[in-house]
C-alpha cells in the first residue's frame, strides 16, 4: 500500500512539473492535456512508468520521454562522432556527426579548418545528415563565421519564472573576425534534431546556403532533466522548456521541420552535390 502511495506521489510529481515548465501555447491546449493526464492517472491497469510514458507521449514531443538509466559495460568511443574534413580540387567538404560539448571546442577546430583553407577552395559542402543535435552554442559559433550580418531566424516560447509565457526572438551573431564568402551546401536528412536544426534555421531562413537531402525531424526544446527512481531502478525523465518557431512559420518546428531546397535521396548524395 505504501509503495503504491510513493508511485502515485512520482506520476503526480512529473505531471506537476509537466504543467509548470511546457509551454503550452493556449489554455485550450494545456486544458486538454490535463484531462487526458486525468484519465491515465486514474489507470489502475498501468504501473508508474507506463503513467509517466504516456503522460510524456501526450505532448507528440520528441524531446519529452522516460529512459531507464543503465551503467554501461562499454565505455564509448566519442572520437567517432568527431568531425571530419576532406580537401579535393576546389571543394571543402567538411562531416559532423555531433555538437557535443563532450567532445571538446570543436567550433574552434571547424572554424579553423574553414580559415586555414580558405584559398584552396570555392565551395564548402557540410554534412549534418547523422547529427542529432548537442550544444546549439557550439554550432552557431560555427555558423557565425558565414555570415556578415545578424541574422533573426526565429523565436522561441518559453514559461518565465512566474508561469507567464514569454516570447524570445532568435538571433544568429556573426563571428567579428572572420568572414568567409563562400558557396556553402549543407547536406539533411530525417535524423536532424535539436541543436542541429537550430544550426539550420539561419541558413535556411538568409538563404545563405543551399539545403539538400530530406525533411528534418522536428524538435528543439531545452529539456530538463529529472532524476527518478521506480521500483529499485533509476530513470531520467526529459521535459521540454521551450517551443522554436522558425521565422515566417506559425506553427513550432515539431509541426514544420525544416525542409530541403532539393529533396535527393539518392545514396550519391555527397558526389551529387560536389556537381551542383
Amino acid at each position: 500500500m505504501n509503495s503504491g502511495f510513493k508511485n502515485s506521489n512520482i506520476v503526480n510529481k512529473i505531471y506537476e512539473l509537466i504543467i509548470s515548465r511546457y509551454p503550452f501555447l493556449n489554455k485550450r491546449e494545456e486544458d486538454i492535456f490535463t484531462k487526458k493526464a486525468e484519465t491515465i492517472k486514474a489507470q489502475s491497469s498501468n504501473g508508474t512508468f507506463q503513467k509517466i510514458e504516456h503522460l510524456l507521449k501526450i505532448l507528440n514531443n520528441k524531446h519529452a520521454d522516460i529512459k531507464e538509466l543503465k551503467q554501461s559495460t562499454k565505455q564509448q568511443d566519442i572520437f567517432l562522432l568527431k568531425p571530419s574534413y576532406e580537401l579535393s580540387k576546389d571543394i571543402l567538404y567538411i562531416k559532423i556527426p555531433s555538437w557535443s560539448k563532450r567532445l571538446g571546442d570543436i567550433d574552434r577546430e571547424l572554424i579553423d579548418i574553414c580559415k586555414m583553407n580558405v584559398d584552396k577552395y570555392e565551395k564548402i559542402v557540410i554534412d549534418v545528415r547523422e547529427n542529432q543535435g548537442g550544444n546549439s552554442t557550439t554550432a552557431h559559433n560555427f555558423a557565425g563565421i558565414f555570415f556578415k550580418d545578424k541574422v533573426i531566424f526565429g523565436k522561441i516560447i518559453k514559461r518565465d519564472k512566474k508561469g507567464k509565457l514569454e516570447e524570445l526572438k532568435q538571433i544568429l551573431i556573426p563571428d567579428k573576425d572572420i568572414y568567409i564568402d563562400k558557396k556553402i551546401i549543407i547536406l539533411i536528412s530525417k535524423k536532424c534534431f535539436s541543436s542541429t536544426e537550430l544550426f539550420l534555421a539561419p541558413f535556411k531562413v538568409a538563404k545563405r546556403a543551399l539545403l539538400v537531402g530530406d525533411k528534418t525531424a522536428g524538435g528543439s526544446a531545452n529539456p530538463i532533466c529529472e532524476p527518478l527512481i521506480i521500483n529499485g531502478k533509476k530513470y531520467e525523465v526529459r521535459i521540454p522548456t521551450w517551443k522554436f518557431f522558425l521565422k515566417g512559420k506559425r506553427k513550432p518546428l515539431e509541426a514544420t521541420r525544416i525542409d530541403p531546397d532539393i529533396k535527393y535521396l539518392k545514396n550519391n548524395i555527397v558526389e551529387y552535390t560536389k556537381k551542383l
